[in-house]
């Protein structure tokens, strides 16, 4: 991929691990990643240790003003986009943060259909636009992104009641702007969506899986306690994506030959090869050509 790919949201969790990954191994010429808070000396710092490797610029941007220049500029140029924004990009999100969400996308495609030199799109997705599965009993691999989407899980962790609808609402939208996005284009730019499982902070280790969503809870005493919550467990623990597994999918979404995606534009599951794993990874084998590496340990 040559040339300017913008990568947004680029200093959160999975953004910042997107970026550095860019800045040691693209063959991009130039990587501009823009978010709405300022980057600190601590990423500059770890840029400069990327050398050699494609120009990286970090800019400060408000996704959701269409007349700021700061990401409406390489998005006017970029020949690939990667759009992870959310207004917030926990499961907790509110209805406000929602409609935030959606105000940055649909600014984002608007303005990716203006540019005529964009030849890739890649919409990262979540794994809650197919939420409402959780309880149903399904067999590996049998959730595949041709069943109808159910956005928004909702479940318990604890004490704590837990519902990602308004989450999940702007990834589901953002996925229909992508298809018309690329029917749109007519085969000059191609969409992916990505419904990526989970990608921890830092580290980011299965040990540190819980039901909650989120690092810090004692998941075997949870999950004991409490079948719905055991339920979550492994919902939670299946949609676990290891840090070399998702660069290595990020680097075929954005590399994959997309003159055979159907009106270039596909949608495909993203976890790590996890022990009974109800997702199909098969679109992900077919159009992206990504298979994972990594993999939860089986239960004992």
């Amino acid at each position: 991929m040559s040339g300017t790919i913008l990568v947004t949201g680029a200093l959160g969790n999975a953004g910042w691990k997107l970026v550095s990954h860019l800045a040691r191994h693209s063959s991009a010429s130039r990587v501009v990643g823009v978010d709405v808070v300022s980057p600190t000396p601590n990423h500059h710092d770890d840029l400069k240790r990327s050398v050699p490797g494609p120009i990286v610029e970090l800019r400060q941007a408000d996704l959701t003003d269409w007349d700021d220049p700061r990401w409406r500029d390489p998005a006017a140029e970029a020949r690939a986009v990667v759009h992870l924004a959310a207004q917030n990009p926990r499961p907790e999100a509110t209805w406000s943060d929602a409609v935030a969400s959606l105000d940055m996308t649909a600014n984002l495609m608007a303005a990716a259909a203006d540019n005529e030199a964009l030849r890739r799109f890649v919409f990262v997705s979540s794994s809650h636009v197919m939420g409402g599965y959780l309880k149903e009993r399904l067999g590996p691999g049998q959730l595949g992104t041709d069943r109808e989407p159910r956005v928004g899980t909702v479940w318990r962790a604890g004490s704590r009641e837990m519902n990602a609808t308004a989450y999940a609402v702007p990834k589901l939208a953002g996925e229909r702007m992508g298809r018309t996005l690329a029917r749109r284009s007519a085969g000059r730019c191609t969409v992916v969506c990505l419904r990526i499982g989970w990608v921890q902070v830092g580290e980011n280790l299965p040990e540190t899986l819980s039901a909650a969503g989120t690092p810090g809870m004692d998941p075997v005493r949870e999950a004991g306690a409490d079948p719905e919550v055991a339920r979550a467990e492994q919902w939670y623990r299946e949609l676990w994506l290891s840090n070399r597994d998702y660069a290595r999918l990020m680097d075929r979404a954005l590399e994959a030959d997309g003159a055979e995606w159907p009106d270039g534009f596909v949608v495909v599951n993203a976890m790590s090869r996890n022990p009974g794993l109800r997702w199909s990874l098969e679109e992900a084998r077919r159009w992206l050509q990504w298979e994972p590496e990594d993999g939860i340990a089986e239960p004992r």
